[in-house]
């Protein structure tokens, strides 16, 4: 929003700084600092900016600031413990005498005094919720906004020092805001080694930190200097009209895959209306429509666009029918694997192809991995050449790899009943692609879910691909994954590609996946890929597709070696 109305830039802006301090959530106190950063544009905003961090950091620097409270802090307990003859202790009321019988049989009265102390419930008085944000962030060792707050002071001393330039005495502001900024990333440095905090700083966030350090000390570096100034900003612009892209080719797709049921000139049927016998098997078809289509060209009121589509249908059914016995069994079966969200339907067309009445057929199925049988199949009489339709349901409970196996079992009429006979039936395998269906989410959502899951399964890249984008396009056709990094950081010529993508299952599991891909110089891609979810069964799965789809692919021979090498090759055998 501050980026795309700039009128209210500057308002917003010091709205946000003036309660910046009160911020105490580490994500939107990141957000606060990267705001400042960019969008502080002249000398005041930068000012007030500084102070505000400042406030929030406290006093300067951590350690030793803290290591004073502590001794006060330690200092006071011991003086409340043992209080001076000056400063009499709060007495209250005395307690009732008890008389006692002393050592030589005399009686003896004793009273006593009680001294009232404080109430522990006021808590230390150096207890975290007393502590400026960020200072309590990092005592806590919480440092995801340190990197977000060296960035931000970076880019506040570039711009004071392109501001102050034209002040008279701009040169010697510039350095102290300067020299402030390296005061503040110093404390958080020491602040992470010194084992004060209650974690240590780990290296990334320390490197970076370093990093800045070393710009502030020396900002006139044209490259690093010109990272923070410019490259920073038109990465963000660039991720927002990639942003702003996808949103409008995801409403184009909306818009064209969205089809009016009902135009809006339509005329409304009542079925309850309609006389009986008015429609052949119930059908609901308007009859001025029908024949208006075949008056067209149409076959039952089907365009030719309905056409295709059916047929598309009809060969995806097709691709799912799996034949169970051989034409020379003497029972023909095969099946349509019709999956579902929650189960697998099995239409099993089982043929007579013997000369004999076929009693108490049945179909005996076995299932392996997260598959149930939810009911056992019914019996059939079949007459000679004759066929039915048995249908089994087998339920799913997670998303895996699944074999269903089984046989055909019946018996011959006019036989005896101990002559059983079978038919061993082929294995179906239920391939995890058919549950895997590609999702999108945001950055913050990729990275949370990253973190949260437990399960990784990391597999190495051998492929004779040479194009780092067609490998990228090849592995989202087979996993079916989507990719969630935008095209503009994808286009680089650098030979490196990193892109994170995303799929969700049936049953709502989510699976992630980061592709590090690199095209060495003799033309071959290496590289890693990582996938990682919730449960084991989906990363598994996933991983053993790319195995198996990746292995296929041939890898690129190598290269001959050089002349000059084969010949300091055999030169060095000769002289052995």
């Amino acid at each position: 929003a501050i980026e795309r109305l700039p009128q209210l830039r500057e308002s917003l802006l010091n709205q946000l700084l003036d309660s910046f301090h009160m911020i105490r959530t580490p994500v939107v106190s990141g957000a606060a600092l990267w705001i400042a950063g960019e969008y502080a544009h002249s000398l005041k905003q930068v000012q007030q900016a500084m102070s505000e961090i400042q406030r929030a950091i406290g006093e300067l620097p951590i350690v030793e600031s803290e290591a004073r409270a502590a001794a006060a802090l330690a200092a006071g307990e011991f003086e409340a413990a043992a209080p001076s003859s000056a400063e009499a202790p709060s007495l209250s009321a005395p307690m009732p005498a008890k008389r006692l019988v002393a050592a030589d049989g005399t009686y003896i009265t004793q009273s006593a005094l009680s001294q009232a102390r404080p109430s522990a419930s006021a808590g230390p008085v150096g207890s975290r919720s007393d502590k400026p944000a960020l200072r309590a962030m990092y005592l806590d060792g919480d440092y995801s906004t340190a990197p977000i707050l060296a960035s931000t002071l970076v880019k506040l001393a570039l711009r004071a020092r392109e501001l102050a330039a034209a002040e008279p005495n701009g040169v010697p502001v510039s350095n102290a805001f300067s020299a402030q900024c390296m005061l503040i990333l110093a404390s958080i440095l020491h602040l992470g080694r010194s084992g004060l905090a209650t974690a240590e700083i780990d290296d990334d966030v320390h490197e970076r930190l370093m990093v800045c350090v070393r710009v502030l000390a020396d900002p006139d570096d044209p490259i690093l200097a010109g990272i923070f100034r410019r490259d920073c900003h038109h990465a963000f612009l660039e991720m927002l009209q990639a942003q702003r892209q996808r949103e409008e080719e995801a409403k184009v797709a909306d818009s064209k895959n969205k089809k009016a049921a009902i135009q809006a000139d339509d005329m409304i049927e009542f079925r309850q209306l309609k006389p009986k016998g008015a429609s052949d098997l119930g059908s609901t078809e308007d009859e001025f429509e029908v024949s208006l289509q075949r008056a067209k060209g149409a076959s039952d009121g089907a365009s030719a666009e309905g056409e295709s589509s059916a047929s598309a249908v009809d060969m995806t059914k097709l691709s799912r029918v799996f034949q169970l016995t051989g034409f020379s069994d003497p029972i023909y079966a095969e099946a349509y694997v019709n999956i579902n969200q929650y189960d697998i339907v099995l239409d099993v067309l089982v043929v007579n192809q013997t000369n004999d009445t076929l009693q108490n057929l049945t179909i005996e199925l076995t299932t392996m991995s997260d598959l149930k049988l939810g009911e056992k199949p019914s019996t059939h009489t079949i007459r000679p050449h004759d066929f039915c339709t048995i249908r089994a349901s087998i339920k799913v409970s997670s998303t895996d790899t699944g074999t269903i196996f089984g046989n055909v079992v019946y018996d011959i009429a006019g036989s005896a009943a101990a002559d059983r006979n079978c038919v061993v039936l082929n294995d179906i395998h239920v391939d995890i692609m058919d549950y895997i269906v590609p999702t999108s989410c945001s950055d913050e959502e990729f990275r949370s879910m990253w973190a949260t899951f437990d399960w990784e399964n990391s597999l190495p890249v051998l492929t004779g691909l040479t194009s780092l984008t067609d490998y990228l396009h090849y592995f989202e056709k087979i996993t079916n994954m989507k990719t969630l990094t935008t095209d503009a950081a994808l286009m680089s010529d650098s030979g490196i590609l990193v892109a994170n993508l995303a799929a969700k299952s049936l049953f709502g599991e989510d699976a992630l996946a980061n592709l590090s891909i690199e095209l060495t110089g003799e033309g071959r891609i290496v590289g890693r890929v990582r996938i990682r979810s919730r449960t084991q069964g989906i990363a598994v799965a996933l991983g053993k597709k790319f195995t198996l789809s990746q292995s296929s692919v041939p890898l690129p021979p190598s290269k001959p070696a050089a002349p000059a090498e084969v010949a300091a090759e055999n030169d060095g055998e000769t002289a052995e």
